[in-house]
């Protein structure tokens, strides 16, 4: 499980992703939920991937994060 510090990181990078795709043009709902998705399953380790495949390279980051730490 990462470290609090770790979380942090990761939520902070998950807020800025998340501004990044209501900038363009994403609806904010759907921004939070593409967005938390990621988050979601860099934090738990899983072997699934994001449901939109657009989001797979911050998802990996996300993982990165998670497994090194900040």
């Amino acid at each position: 499980m990462p470290s609090a510090e770790t979380v942090t990181h990761m939520l902070t990078l998950c807020d800025e992703r998340m501004r990044e795709l209501i900038d363009e043009g994403v609806d904010e709902g759907v921004a939070l939920d593409r967005t938390w998705d990621c988050y979601e399953l860099a934090f738990n380790n899983s072997e699934k991937h994001c449901f939109d495949q657009r989001d797979r390279i911050f998802e990996n980051r996300l993982r990165t994060v998670a497994e090194k730490g900040i």
